[in-house]
């Protein structure tokens, strides 16, 4: 079962500030269920986006 995070704790698991959120939502990379964002597809997005960047984890 998947757990679900607000958009703080959806930031702070994938690594990137509550404005990047706001800017994958705006672009449609991951899409939010009533407010929330199911952890999976948090993972999913920041794997696919840092790979579109070519940035690691962990690096600023």
């Amino acid at each position: 079962m998947s757990r679900w995070m607000t958009q703080s704790e959806a930031a702070a698991r994938a690594g990137v500030t509550e404005r990047t959120m706001r800017n994958w939502v705006a672009w449609e990379e991951i899409k939010p269920v009533m407010g929330r964002f199911r952890e999976t597809d948090v993972i999913e997005t920041e794997k696919r986006m840092r790979a579109r960047r070519g940035r690691r984890k962990g690096t600023r």
